[in-house]
C-alpha cells in the first residue's frame, strides 16, 4: 500500500549535469476515487501509528495499567438517592416529624417531572440484610410528605412494613442473667411482611381515592404498577389468585361504601377504575361467589358489592355469571336450596341500577 516514490528534486548543487534524487518520501499510494476511501486507507497506514516507545506497545496501545480507566455509569436510582440525599440532611438537622423542608416542598410541586426520580428513591423499601443509615428519617419525611398528598397511604405502609426490627443488643444485665440457673426468655420473632404489596395498595385504594385528584392519581398507577408485577411474578398460581381475587372484590365494596350507597354508579371513578382494570380477571371469582354453597352466605353488603360491580361490567360477561349461578342452583345433584334468597337481589338490584345509569 505504501511505496516509495522518488522524487525529482535536485542537489543543492545547480552546476551537476546529471541531477539525482536525493531523498524519498513515503506516502500512501492513493487508490480509491471518494475522500472515504483515502480515509480509510491512511487509517491502515503505519503512518497513523505513534513511534514506539516505552509506554506504548508496537500495535500502538497504551498497556493496561497505564490506559485511563473507565468510569462506572450510575444508574438512574443512584442519582435519584444523591439527589435525595440533601433533603434528608436539612429535615434531619433542622425540621421535625411533621414539617417538611420548603424548598423540597416547592420542588415537588413546581417541578414534577424531576420529583419523580426523587420520589423513588425516597420509596425504595429498605435493605433487609443491612442497616441503611438515616432509614427513620427517611420513614419519618415520607409520613411527612404523605400528609400534603404527595403520597399515598399505601406507599406509605408499604415503606413501613419493609423496615426491619432492630435487633436485640446483649447488655451487661442480660449477661448476668444469663449466668444464672434460670432459663433465658424466648428470642423474639422478627416481624415479617405477610401481607404483599398489592394487597396493602387495594387495602388503602379507597381512602386514598378519595383525598385528592392528585392523591387518587398516584393510587391509580400505585395499583397498575404492583399489578403488573403480580402478574409477571405469580402467573397463574390459584392460591395468589384467589386471594387477589379477595383483594380486588374488598377493594371494591370499601370504594363502594365510602361513595355512599344512592351514590349514581356513573359518577363513581374509583369504582370504575377497578370495573375496567379486574373486570376480566374476577370472573371466576363471581361465579365461584354465586355458586352454591357459597351463594347462601351473602349479607346485604355483598349484594350491595356484587350489583354495583355488575353495572360496570360488560353486560355479556354479567349475563354469562347470573346465568351460570341460576343453572348451578337449580342443579339435581345440589343437595338443598340455594339462591332463593340472594340471587334474586343481585338480579333485581342489577336491572334497577342499570336502567337508571
Amino acid at each position: 500500500m505504501n511505496e516509495d516514490i522518488p522524487t525529482t528534486t535536485t542537489s543543492l548543487n545547480p552546476k551537476a549535469p546529471n541531477p539525482s534524487p536525493t531523498f524519498t518520501l513515503r506516502q500512501p499510494q492513493f487508490k480509491g476515487t471518494t475522500l472515504l476511501t483515502y480515509v480509510r486507507q491512511c487509517r491502515s497506514s503505519s503512518q497513523l501509528h505513534p513511534p514506539p516507545s516505552e509506554d506504548v506497545d508496537v500495535d500502538g496501545h497504551a498497556p493496561p495499567e497505564l490506559a485511563a480507566p473507565v468510569p462506572e455509569k450510575k444508574s438512574s436510582m443512584d442519582d435519584a438517592i444523591a439527589q435525595l440525599e440533601p433533603y434528608l440532611s436539612l429535615f434531619r438537622s433542622k425540621y421535625n416529624e411533621a414539617e417538611i423542608p420548603p424548598p423540597l416542598l416547592r420542588f415537588a410541586r413546581l417541578f414534577r417531572w424531576k420529583w419523580i426520580p426523587i420520589r423513588e428513591a425516597l420509596l425504595r423499601p429498605f435493605p433487609p440484610d443491612e442497616v441503611e443509615v438515616g432509614a427513620t428519617t427517611r420513614l419519618n419525611l415520607a409520613k411527612a410528605l404523605q400528609t400534603k398528598g404527595l403520597i399515598t397511604m399505601a406507599e406509605l405502609d408499604i415503606l413501613a412494613s419493609s423496615l426491619p426490627e432492630p435487633q436485640h443488643s446483649v447488655t451487661a444485665n442480660d449477661a448476668a442473667a444469663a449466668t444464672t440457673s434460670s432459663p433465658p426468655p424466648p428470642p423474639k420473632k422478627q416481624k415479617t411482611r405477610t401481607r404483599p404489596p398489592l394487597a396493602i395498595a387495594l387495602a388503602r385504594f379507597a381512602t386514598d381515592a378519595i383525598s385528592n385528584s392528585a392523591t387518587a392519581s398516584h393510587a391509580k398507577r400505585h395499583v397498575l404498577q404492583l399489578w403488573k408485577e403480580f402478574q409477571l411474578s405469580s402467573g397463574d398460581d390459584a392460591a395468589s389468585v384467589r386471594d387477589t381475587s379477595e383483594w380486588i372484590l374488598s377493594s371494591f365494596a370499601a370504594c363502594v361504601l365510602t361513595n355512599g350507597v344512592d351514590a349514581s354508579s356513573s359518577s363513581c371513578a374509583t369504582e370504575g377504575f377497578l370495573v375496567t382494570q379486574f373486570d376480566s380477571f374476577l370472573v371466576p371469582h363471581l361465579e365461584r361467589i354465586l355458586s352454591p354453597p357459597n351463594v347462601n352466605m351473602l349479607d346485604d353488603v355483598h349484594v350491595l358489592t356484587l350489583t354495583r360491580w355488575f353495572v360496570q361490567s360488560r353486560e355479556s360477561r354479567v349475563v354469562g355469571v347470573l346465568a351460570g349461578s341460576v343453572r348451578a342452583c337449580g342443579a339435581g345433584e345440589v343437595v338443598g336450596v340455594y339462591g332463593l334468597e340472594c340471587l334474586p337481589k343481585v338480579i333485581a338490584g342489577y336491572c334497577v341500577l342499570k336502567a337508571g345509569v
